[in-house]
């Protein structure tokens, strides 16, 4: 388990004898996965920092969001695919 056992957090498990038990538990039970996600990887850094336009392109590549600049997309009349251009 983590070493600072007062960070971990709490989550439902609807089980008889008890209703909250820390994740460690449930790893050790074998009711939870954990996996190791590099920091390169990790597809919430689009929604949450501010990233270089290869690693946007990168990231919206992973979360499957298309460019709508080869669209020709348009917003009230004016042209936003200037501002909307990644790469």
């Amino acid at each position: 388990m983590a070493q600072n056992q007062s960070l971990m957090k709490r989550i439902d498990i609807e089980t008889p004898s008890q209703t909250y038990v820390t994740i460690g538990e449930c790893v050790k039970n074998g009711q939870v996965e954990v996996d190791h996600i590099p920091g390169n990887e990790k597809k919430v850094d689009i929604l949450t920092k501010a990233l270089g336009r290869m690693k946007v392109k990168e990231m919206r590549d992973l979360i499957s969001v298309q460019d709508v600049v080869k669209y020709g997309f348009k917003l009230k009349g004016e042209n936003v695919g200037v501002s909307l251009k990644l790469i």
